[in-house]
């Protein structure tokens, strides 16, 4: 395993210089974290991290005030700037954690060593170092052996790390997710006893480690290990728990999550289809499905995850466009061009796509009708969404008043339009004088 290639990133030629400049100057320096596990996983790391026996005031007198940020100097943490190629680098100096009575900072660190600052991590694949000068990996907790055995294990007393931050349940399930890998019985067993803590984190910080979860390609056995650890009944309380959905052989690993080519918002996607699934699994066939009564307690459930989980503007849009257009998509080869167009230009509509796709697999959306869908989306804009044959502004010019009879003629006259009854601006008008 080697940093020393000519062909590695600029990320990780600045976080190896990063170590140079502090061995330079007598001070014990490694990587440390994820970067080393994805390396030994043959991956490509994205974020670098160095460990240091140098303290804070020493990393920012060798790399100078101006290139670095004390963001985090009360934990030992400084951040080293680099070019806009290369990124910035988290730099810690080796320490020993106190009690964390908030269930997320550390209480008091001290400053200490490379053993040490291994045991405080939370877990064995996520403690170990690389020294980039001897190409030497230097693992005090045997974290080789579980990439081998492609297990997360916590370091040390699994409860003893979960209460220290209770999100690193969240963090074990992700990673699990990510990776590919099973949780380790002791560890899985101290999520499951301490699962009910995950409603003191932040609702930011569990948006944030969902949407990486549920970005995964394995996003439907990440649900399913939620389910599993005890941890999804306390993030997703208004499921409808009752539902034999989510007592199957199967349980939450539903194969449409896995299977399905999810473009973007993975988050809100694959919540959403889940939510959707409770609701439709007493309805064998797409025929019996009474859409506005799903989607409407769909939607119940979604507001209140935007709302616990502090979720964007645009995860409430994409919620939104669901709520509005699934039903439409549903019924795509029985409507009416008119009917049908709203939808097809509606913001996040390839999200409800996405949706609709997974439910398809479980077979409460006929593939034809996301096809009939999908194939109106390749249409150029300007046929998609053509603009009007006669505005309200040309209609006032040629004796038309503001008012209902003005909005039904527009209405109409767009209907027409788009149903191909009327293609020209000549037939527009013939059809407007009769209307007066």
């Amino acid at each position: 395993m080697s940093w020393n290639e000519t062909q590695r990133s600029a990320p990780a030629e600045f976080a190896c210089s990063i170590v140079e400049s502090l061995s330079r100057h007598g001070h014990q320096a490694l990587l440390a974290g994820g970067c080393v596990r994805d390396k030994l996983l043959g991956k490509i790391p994205k974020d670098f991290d160095v460990a240091t026996s140098a303290t804070p005031d020493q990393v920012r007198q060798i790399f100078g005030h101006r290139h670095t940020i004390p963001v985090g100097a009360a934990f030992g943490v400084i951040t080293v700037i680099g070019d806009q190629a290369s990124g910035n680098v988290e730099v810690a100096t080796f320490r020993c954690d106190g009690g964390y009575s908030d269930g997320r900072h550390p209480d008091q660190v001290t400053f200490s060593n490379a053993e040490h600052d291994a045991q405080r991590r939370d877990f064995t694949i996520n403690g170990l170092f690389f020294d980039p000068l001897t190409d030497t990996v230097i693992d005090y907790v045997q974290g080789q052996v579980d990439l081998e055995k492609r297990l997360i294990r916590a370091i040390g007393v699994p409860h003893d790390r979960f209460n220290e931050d209770h999100l690193r349940m969240l963090r074990a399930v992700r990673f699990a997710t990510v990776l590919g890998f099973e949780i380790e019985s002791d560890t899985l067993s101290a999520i499951q006893d301490l699962a009910e803590q995950i409603l003191t984190v932040s609702g930011e910080r569990i948006a944030a480690e969902m949407q990486r979860l549920l970005a995964s390609p394995r996003r439907g056995s990440g649900l399913n290990l939620l389910g599993q650890s005890g941890l999804l009944r306390h993030l997703m309380p208004k499921w409808d728990w009752q539902s034999p959905y989510l007592h199957g052989t199967e349980s939450f690993a539903r194969q449409s999550l896995d299977q399905a080519a999810i473009s973007d918002s993975f988050l809100e996607v694959s919540l959403a289809t889940m939510t959707l699934q409770q609701r439709l699994a007493s309805h064998p066939t797409a025929e019996s499905v009474p859409w506005i009564t799903v989607l409407s307690s769909t939607s119940l459930v979604m507001d209140d995850v935007v709302r616990a989980w502090k979720l964007s503007n645009e995860s409430k849009a994409v919620f939104r466009a669901i709520h509005l257009h699934l039903a439409t998509v549903a019924r795509a080869r029985q409507l009416p061009w008119s009917q049908l167009q709203p939808t097809m230009i509606a913001p996040k509509i390839r999200a409800v796509l996405d949706v609709a796709t997974c439910l398809q697999l479980g077979g409460w959306i006929s593939r034809e009708d996301i096809e009939v869908c999908r194939e109106h989306l390749r249409r150029p804009i300007d046929e998609l969404n053509p603009a009007p044959l006669l505005t309200g502004d040309e209609l006032k010019k040629r004796g038309f008043t503001e008012g209902p009879h003005l909005g039904r003629c527009l209405t109409e006259l767009r209907r027409k339009q788009l149903d191909r009854e009327l293609t020209t601006i000549d037939e527009a008008w013939e059809w407007v004088r009769a209307q007066k």
